[in-house]
C-alpha cells in the first residue's frame, strides 16, 4: 500500500499516514483525475486501474461519498518523503484516520488489487 505522511502543519490529520487523496467533483471520479494523486515518479509505472470500494456517510447535513481506485504499480522503487510503502500486514500498527482505515479494511477484505 502507498501511504503519504501528512505534514505537522497540515491541519486535519497532521502527522498521520493517509492514502493518497483529493477532492473530486464527479462521482465516480474519472481515472485520469485519480492518477493525478499518484506521485509523479510512479505515474508511468502504474497500470491495471480498477474502481475500488465506495463509502457513503453523513456528517450533519452533508452527504459525503468516498470513491477509490486501485492500481498495480510495477517496479515500486524508493520514494522520498512524504511517501512510503507499507505491507498490508503492517497496516494494523499504524494510526490512520477513520475514513482511510475503513476504506483499507474494505479493500483488503475484497481481496487483492487488480493485476
Amino acid at each position: 500500500m502507498l501511504l503519504r505522511t501528512q505534514s505537522l502543519d497540515a491541519g486535519r490529520w497532521a502527522g498521520l499516514p493517509t492514502l493518497p487523496y483529493g477532492e473530486c467533483r464527479r462521482t465516480p471520479p474519472p481515472r485520469a483525475e485519480a492518477s493525478e494523486l499518484v506521485p509523479e515518479q510512479l505515474r508511468d509505472r502504474t497500470t491495471h486501474w480498477a474502481e475500488g470500494p465506495t463509502l457513503r456517510h453523513s456528517v450533519t447535513r452533508y452527504r459525503i461519498e468516498t470513491c477509490s481506485w486501485l492500481a498495480q504499480v510495477t517496479a515500486r522503487g524508493r520514494l522520498g518523503a512524504p511517501w512510503r510503502w507499507v505491507a498490508a500486514e503492517g497496516l494494523a500498527d499504524l494510526a490512520l484516520p477513520a475514513p482511510h482505515l475503513k476504506l483499507l479494511r474494505r479493500v483488503l477484505s475484497a481481496g487483492s488489487p487488480p493485476r
